[in-house]
């Protein structure tokens, strides 16, 4: 590639955008854009073209980034909410114990039977 006219390999620049909601950003957010110029195509770029500057489009690689992080966050909500009910079941039950053991004592006691 090196010998492409304006073609200097060690130049070369690469810079990674999105899609915002309304344009074209910098991923990275410390440059301004003056101009988007790009060329996309399914095929080969000519071998001719020269540039030195490449635009990454990574709006997708984004996109499937947040969903992942999203079903993550979902799965530990999940978890949590069967902690919780866990939880809740054990508070149940312990207090259901409580009740029962207050009663057996109440028992014990108007009987005669404690002292």
């Amino acid at each position: 590639m090196a010998d492409r006219i304006g073609w200097d390999a060690t130049s070369a620049v690469e810079l990674e955008i999105t899609r915002g909601a309304r344009k074209f950003e910098f991923v990275s957010g410390d440059r301004e854009a003056m101009h988007f110029i790009a060329v996309a195509s399914n095929g080969r770029l000519p071998q001719n073209l020269s540039c030195s500057h490449h635009l990454i489009d990574t709006s997708d690689q984004r996109l499937k980034q947040n969903y992942g992080e999203i079903r993550e966050l979902l799965n530990t909500k999940k978890a949590i909410e069967k902690g919780i009910a866990w939880l809740q079941a054990q508070f149940a039950d312990r207090g259901a114990r409580v009740e029962s053991l207050s009663q057996s004592v109440k028992a014990l006691t108007e009987g005669g039977e404690w002292c």
